[in-house]
C-alpha cells in the first residue's frame, strides 16, 4: 500500500520541476475507473463504455450518480450551476480489468441541459472522481447568450474618420485603420477601451488586400480579404452591441502554437471569469483533469514555485463557452462559438528553476488558439518525442468565431421586446 502511495506521487504528482503544478490527479485516467468520452454527440444514446481497473474488484461494487446541469450566462454575475436533474445508477457487471458499459438512464429532456455530469463512488461510498461534459456544440450556446436584435436598439453606422473607418452602434465604437481593417480600439460612451491591434495571425504571414462593407439585416460587416495564409476577416456589429468576428487562414506544417490574437495592456485586467474547464490552465501535453464550471481568478502574476496552492492566470484555458476579462476599462466579454478552440490569456511566466518545463511559447496577448505549447517535465524537455510533446501539426483551413461585448451585459433576463437571432454556420 504505502509502494502505491509513493508511486502515485512521483508519477501524478502534485508539485514537479521548479514547482510548477503538475495536471491535477486525472482520475478520469487513473487505474479504477476508465472512461474514454472526449465529447457528447448528436447520436449519443447515454450509454458510457467503462473499463474497471480494480485488480479485484468488480464496478458491480461501485455506484455512480448522473446529473444534468444548466450554467448562467455572462449576464448573470451571482450565477452558480444547478442540477434539474439527478439520479443514482448502480454500477454495471464489469469484472476487475475488464471492459463493460454503463446505462445512465437518461431522461427523455436531457438535451434541455447544458452539460451531463457523471460521479463515481467505490465500494466504500468514497467518491473517486467526477467528469463532466457540454451536451450541445458551441455554437447552441453563443445562440443561447448573444442577443443580436432589439426592437429599441439603435442603429448601425459607418461613419468615416482620417485614415480611419468607424462603425457605429449607439455608444459603442469600433475603430479601424482605414486602409487594412486593422482594429485601433474601441470607445464606449466616448471613454478608451485599449482592445486592439488584431486579428494577428499566429503562426503564420498575412498581408490585407481589400477592405468593403456589407449588411446583413440590421448588422453592418467590414470584411477584409487577404494575400498570404489569412484568407479573411469578418467584423459583424448588432445593434444592441454584439461584436461577431469571424476569421480563416491556412496553415501547414508543425507549429508550437498558431491561431489568431490581439493586444490588451496585462495591467489594466483585473481578472477572468469563465465557464468552461477549469480552475487551472492547460498545456497539450496536459490536458486532463479540469471539470466544467464556473471558474474565477484574479489577474496576479504567480510565478510557478513561488506561490503554491493558487491557479496560474497566464496561460491556455479548454473547453470554454464564455469568458469575462474584469478591466479598469470595464468588462469584455466574450463569447466562443468554435471548437476545440483554446483562450490564452498572455505568456505564462516561467519558474525560478524550471530544469526541462520551459515552453517555448511567444507572448500571444488575448488570442484564440487551434494549437497551444507543451510544458514538459522534471525528465523531459516540451520538445522531447512523444504524440503530447511534439508540435502541434497544422493541416487546412481553421475557421475562428467569437462574439464580444464590451461593458456590462444586460442581465440576469433579458428584455421581453429582445428577439434573438445569432449566426448558425456563417449565416445572420
Amino acid at each position: 500500500m504505502i509502494d502505491r502511495v509513493i508511486w502515485t506521487w512521483i508519477l501524478l504528482g502534485v508539485w514537479a520541476a521548479g514547482g510548477i503544478p503538475a495536471a491535477p490527479a486525472d482520475k478520469s485516467v487513473a487505474p479504477r475507473i476508465q472512461i474514454a468520452l472526449e465529447k457528447v454527440r448528436a447520436d449519443f444514446d447515454g450509454r458510457l463504455e467503462v473499463r474497471n481497473g480494480y485488480d479485484s474488484t468488480n464496478l458491480a461494487a461501485c455506484r455512480f450518480e448522473v446529473q444534468l446541469v444548466e450554467f448562467p450566462g455572462p449576464d448573470d454575475p451571482e450565477g452558480r450551476r444547478k442540477a434539474f436533474f439527478r439520479r443514482a445508477v448502480g454500477g454495471p457487471d464489469v469484472p476487475a480489468q475488464d471492459k463493460g458499459w454503463l446505462d445512465l438512464e437518461l431522461p427523455g429532456n436531457w438535451k434541455d441541459a447544458d452539460a451531463l455530469v457523471l460521479v463515481a463512488f467505490d465500494p466504500q461510498g468514497e467518491e473517486l472522481w467526477t467528469w463532466s461534459w457540454f451536451v450541445h456544440d458551441k455554437d447552441h450556446y453563443a445562440e443561447k447568450y448573444v442577443t443580436t436584435e432589439a426592437e429599441e436598439a439603435p442603429g448601425v453606422e459607418v461613419v468615416g474618420a482620417p485614415n480611419e473607418i468607424h462603425l457605429r452602434a449607439g455608444p459603442l465604437v469600433l475603430r479601424f485603420v482605414g486602409n487594412s481593417g486593422e482594429l485601433v480600439g474601441v470607445t464606449l460612451d466616448e471613454r478608451p477601451i485599449a482592445f486592439a491591434a488584431g486579428p494577428k495571425l499566429i503562426g503564420g504571414a498575412t498581408a490585407p488586400s481589400k477592405v468593403s462593407f456589407s449588411q446583413t439585416g440590421e448588422a453592418v460587416s467590414l470584411n477584409v480579404t487577404y494575400t498570404g495564409e489569412m484568407d479573411y476577416v469578418r467584423w459583424q456589429l448588432c445593434p444592441t452591441g454584439w461584436v461577431r468576428l469571424e476569421c480563416q487562414y491556412e496553415l501547414e506544417g508543425a507549429l508550437q502554437v498558431f491561431g489568431i490574437g490581439f493586444e490588451y495592456p496585462q495591467d489594466r485586467v483585473r481578472g477572468v471569469r469563465w465557464l468552461g474547464r477549469g480552475p487551472d490552465r492547460v498545456w497539450k501535453d496536459r490536458m486532463k483533469g479540469e471539470v466544467l464550471d464556473i471558474h474565477s481568478n484574479t489577474s496576479e502574476d504567480r510565478t510557478p514555485g513561488l506561490k503554491r496552492g493558487v491557479p496560474e492566470f497566464k496561460g491556455y484555458y479548454r473547453d470554454w463557452n464564455w469568458a469575462i476579462l474584469e478591466t479598469d476599462q470595464g468588462a469584455i466579454t466574450i463569447v466562443n462559438a468554435t471548437e476545440d478552440l483554446f483562450l490564452a490569456l498572455y505568456r505564462p511566466e516561467d519558474s525560478p528553476d524550471p530544469r526541462n518545463m520551459k515552453p517555448n511559447a511567444p507572448d500571444t496577448g488575448i488570442a484564440f488558439l487551434h494549437g497551444i505549447p507543451a510544458i514538459g517535465s522534471r525528465f523531459l524537455n516540451p520538445e522531447a518525442p512523444g504524440p503530447e510533446r511534439e508540435k502541434n501539426v497544422a493541416a487546412g483551413r481553421y475557421r475562428t468565431t467569437v462574439w464580444f461585448h464590451f461593458g456590462g451585459v444586460e442581465g440576469p433576463s433579458r428584455p421581453a421586446n429582445v428577439r434573438q437571432r445569432t449566426a448558425r454556420n456563417g449565416q445572420m
